[in-house]
């Protein structure tokens, strides 16, 4: 992993500053490896869109999920590369328009039965060549599952979690970065849940509030929070 500036050591930077810097590092990561656009893509896993976007200065903060897969990608510091993205995000409180009433109908996000999720859409990175001298852009590839004794424990309580009259259950996977985590959540999930629960993947904080608003989330459910940290951050929560 290449070495990255220390954030404590770092002046206090304002959003717009944040995400150029953010923006900076992603462009200084991928030149220095000397990669393009369609080779980000294939290594990322992210659609082609997603990448162009992360790299533009003219769209949208990316996501958590973006600047984890493209850290991942290029080898660089996903603590510091999030940490500006949460700077970049961030609106002071008193800058905070007044929320206004969503409706149902305006929840972008909704549920979806569990078995139409594919690990590629729930965030799983793919496999990466062991040949960084070839990139082929043969899809999106994923090597065999090998179980491990954690995945046993996860699958146990998901299976008591989707057990009839089960009480809700929050469950987290936690550990260092590209250790499986959302491989091993996915591979749960598809082992232990039953075919007729339908799975919520909010784009963000908002859509996740929207979607509590709206109750979208029905019994029998699962609501995946890939990078939870961001997702339930007070700071994007407003509360």
């Amino acid at each position: 992993m290449d070495a990255q500036p220390d954030p404590e050591s770092q002046v206090a930077l304002s959003p717009e500053e944040a995400l150029v810097e953010l923006r900076r590092q992603l462009k200084a990561g991928r030149l220095k490896k000397r990669l393009s656009m369609d080779q980000m893509k294939t290594r990322s896993g992210l659609g082609r869109t997603v990448v162009s976007q992360a790299f533009s200065p003219n769209a949208p903060p990316p996501s958590a999920a973006t600047v984890n897969a493209l850290a991942d990608a290029l080898g660089l510091d996903t603590n510091y590369l999030l940490d500006l993205l949460y700077t970049a995000t961030t609106v002071p409180v008193g800058a905070r328009p007044a929320p206004r009433p969503t409706p149902p109908s305006a929840v972008l996000d909704r549920s979806r039965p569990i078995r139409s999720w594919t690990a590629k859409r729930l965030g799983v990175h793919p496999a990466i060549s062991g040949r960084p001298d070839r990139q082929v852009d043969a899809g999106f590839v994923l090597p065999a599952y090998v179980p491990r004794p954690h995945d046993d424990e996860l699958r146990e309580r998901l299976v008591a979690a989707a057990a009839e009259q089960a009480p809700p259950a929050l469950v987290v996977v936690r550990g260092p970065s590209c250790t499986g985590k959302t491989r091993t959540a996915f591979e749960a999930v598809q082992h232990a849940v039953p075919d007729d629960f339908q799975l919520l993947v909010p784009a963000n904080a908002s859509s996740l509030l929207m979607a509590l608003t709206a109750n979208a989330l029905t019994p029998r459910s699962v609501l995946w929070l890939d990078d939870a940290q961001w997702a339930l951050s007070p700071v994007f929560l407003g509360s």
